[in-house]
């Protein structure tokens, strides 16, 4: 890729050699340090939504599994009663 002059660049050098470069310089370097900073927070956006995907996703499954939102802590006790369920309906079936 070639690099060609801006008209910004041009004006920087025509006033004086050594002032334009220097502010060339310090426009150079903000530049790079703030396309720096906006990865930063794009990486800590995306970061952000796929954490919200994943409580989404798990919530979701609780609710797919018969746990109520909130209660996916809770997921022992739901399959030790839903047990204890088929255990009285196999049971009864036996009688």
């Amino acid at each position: 890729m070639q690099w060609f002059p801006t008209p910004a660049f041009l004006l920087a050098l025509s006033t004086t050699p050594l002032a334009g470069l220097a502010r060339l310089a310090r426009r150079l370097l903000r530049n790079r340090v703030s396309a720096q900073q906006a990865r930063e927070r794009k990486k800590q956006y995306v970061t952000s939504l796929e954490e919200q995907i994943r409580e989404q996703q798990v919530t979701q499954l609780g609710v797919w599994r018969g746990v109520p939102p909130g209660g996916v802590t809770h997921v022992g006790r739901w399959l030790s009663l839903s047990f204890l369920l088929l255990s009285l309906i196999s049971d009864s079936g036996q009688r």
